[in-house]
C-alpha cells in the first residue's frame, strides 16, 4: 500500500482498507497530536507482537521507517516493532493540525458555538 497524508476526514473516509469506524477512530487519534497510524490487515494481526488501538486489531500507533523497497519497520514506544510488507499496510501520517469530523459536539447540538 502507501503512505497517505492526512489533511481532511474526506483522505481518510476515502480509503478502502478502512470503514467509516476506523476513519472517525484515526480522526480521533489525530486529534490528539498522534502523528502516525498505521493500518494492518486483520489477517496479519496475530502474526505480529504490536499492540492495536483500544477496542480493535488493525490499527496501531506507531512510527514508520522505510526499511526496504518492500518493508516498513513499525516500531511502538514500548520498544516493540515489527516489520510489516508495504503491500499489506497502509501508513496515515497527520498533516493538519485538526481532523474536522462530520460527527456533531454536544454543544453544537444545543445550539452552543465552539
Amino acid at each position: 500500500m502507501t503512505r497517505v497524508p492526512v489533511e481532511s476526514y474526506d483522505t481518510l473516509d476515502s480509503t478502502s482498507e478502512i470503514s467509516g469506524k476506523g476513519a472517525a477512530v484515526i480522526a480521533e487519534l489525530m486529534n490528539k497530536g498522534i502523528d502516525t497510524v498505521v493500518y494492518i490487515p486483520g489477517w496479519m494481526a496475530d502474526d505480529n507482537d504490536l499492540k492495536p488501538v483500544a477496542g480493535g486489531k488493525t490499527l496501531y500507533v506507531a512510527t514508520v521507517e522505510d526499511y526496504s523497497a518492500k518493508a516498513w519497520k513499525v516500531s511502538q514506544s514500548d520498544g516493540t516493532s515489527e516489520f510489516v510488507a508495504k503491500s499489506q499496510a497502509v501508513v496515515f501520517d497527520r498533516r493538519s493540525f485538526e481532523i474536522e469530523t462530520p460527527q456533531q459536539r454536544l454543544g453544537e447540538f444545543a445550539g452552543e458555538s465552539r
